[in-house]
Parts: structure tokens; sequence; C-alpha cells
């Protein structure tokens, strides 16, 4: 949900301007906060509990112990985010700036006739943007580093969170499932790459806290992970073919004429 509502004021950042600045800074902060929990619930689930079921190693189980003690730290940091003044703070401003906002009644004439545009026709352009970019790295995926892939990681899941929230603005509901569905197989390739980058900075750091066994036994396992690092890539690219084939949805008749700002 978290991630849903910063999408969303990305998608709608020509609607809000500088309005937004405060809440995206502040969700910033809670993102942050949790992230880490998040890292170790995908490393423990998909890296560390395939690998000691499907061989048995003595040495894994400090490592097992290290990963579950962090994690344990890494949700009293989230628990402590959410429990703490600051947070309570963002979730009433955030929703006092979503119903009363300056955003809703800002005289900046283009603000103002954006916010009076038909909902669709503002759909329309902001997909046709994302999916612009999106295409533009695609052309040059192979070249793109980890960093590159992140980033176009954020864009191809922005794209598809936009498309979930302007679902049923246009009459082409198989194009649309269609299109979706690309976009989930390439976050879904995408993310499986970037876990496997954030395994590898953050973990061993987890595991030298305690002793060099210890980081050893995540090293090993990381490595033994890094051998499906091609087939994933290869993945990535299929996956990104796929979505390159999917037509826009978008571009046809309408079945709304609200607009942006009802």
């Amino acid at each position: 949900g978290l991630r849903r509502l910063r999408a969303a004021l990305s998608v709608f950042a020509p609607l809000l301007g500088e309005d937004a600045a405060p809440v995206v800074a502040e969700l910033k902060w809670l993102a942050h906060e949790t992230d880490a929990a998040r890292d170790l619930d995908v490393f423990i689930r998909d890296v560390f509990h395939p690998a000691a079921l499907e061989t048995p190693d003595p040495d894994l189980a400090p490592l097992g112990l290290r990963l579950l003690a962090a994690r344990s730290g890494a949700y009293r940091r989230a628990m402590a985010a959410i429990d703490s003044p600051r947070y309570a703070a963002l979730m009433f401003e955030t929703l006092a700036w979503i119903e009363t906002g300056a955003w809703r009644t800002d005289p900046d004439p283009v603000r103002a006739w954006r916010r009076q545009r038909p909902v669709a026709a503002f759909a329309a352009e902001a997909l046709a943007r994302l999916n612009r970019r999106i295409r533009r790295d695609g052309r040059r995926l192979d070249r793109l580093d980890a960093v590159g892939r992140h980033r176009l990681r954020i864009r191809v899941k922005r794209l598809r969170y936009a498309a979930e929230f302007y679902a049923g603005l246009f009459d082409r509901p198989r194009r649309e499932r269609r299109f979706r569905k690309r976009l989930e197989q390439v976050q879904d390739a995408f993310g499986a790459l970037n876990d496997l980058a954030v395994a590898r900075d953050r973990i061993p750091a987890e595991a030298r806290l305690t002793s060099p066994e210890i980081a050893f036994a995540a090293g090993r396992l990381i490595g033994r992970r890094e051998q499906s690092a091609a087939a994933l890539h290869a993945a990535s690219s299929r996956a990104f073919a796929r979505l390159a084939r999917a037509g826009p949805f978008w571009r046809g008749g309408t079945i709304t004429t609200k607009s942006v700002a009802s």
C-alpha cells in the first residue's frame, strides 16, 4: 500500500506540483524504516529456506539464527516507526492533504485546466509518458547495470500501478488485462534480479556482525544464488519483449467523461 501511494503521487505529479513535496518526503522516510524488514523476509523465504531444505548443511544453522535475529531487529525498527508520533502525523496530514490540500484549489491556470480535463485524457497521457520511458530504456536493456535495471524496474512498477489506478476508464478490457499481465511479468523478473543485488550487498553485512564463519556461509549461499543470474537476465529480456508486443490499451474509446478533480 505504501508503494502504491508513492507511485500514485508520482503518476499524478503534473496535477499536484510542489504541494506534494512534504508528503513525498515523509513517505520516503517510512519506506526507509521498513525496507530492511522486507529485504530480510525475501532473502529468508527465497534463498535461505530453499537452500536449507535442498542441502542440509550444519554451517547454515548459525547463519539462519543470525538472519532471524536481524529480521527481528528490522521488525522492531519498522514497528517503532509505525508506533511513533511522526507516523501518526503522517497519516493524519496525508489524509487531510488528499481531501483539502491546496492542489485541489490551486488558482494556477495550468493546474486548474488539468483538474477540469476528462480523466481518461489525463490517464492516457500519463500512461503513454511512462510507457515511452520504459521502451526507451528497454532498447538498451542488455547494457544496463544493476542501478539502471533497478530504475527501469521502478518505472515498470509505476506503469503497472498506474494501469491499475485507471482500470475501467477504457473500453478495451482484454487488451488492458493482457498489458497489465505483461507488466506484472516484467516486474517479477526484474524484481528477482534486484533481490539478488540486495542480497549481495545487504546480507553479507548482516552476517559479518557476528563471525567470519557465518559471513562465509552467507557468501556461499549468495554464490549459489548467483548461478541463476544468467537465467534471470534471460527471463527479464523475454518478459520485456512480450511487453513490447502488447499494444497500449489506452488508445481508443473511453467509457467516462468525468474530470480529474471529480
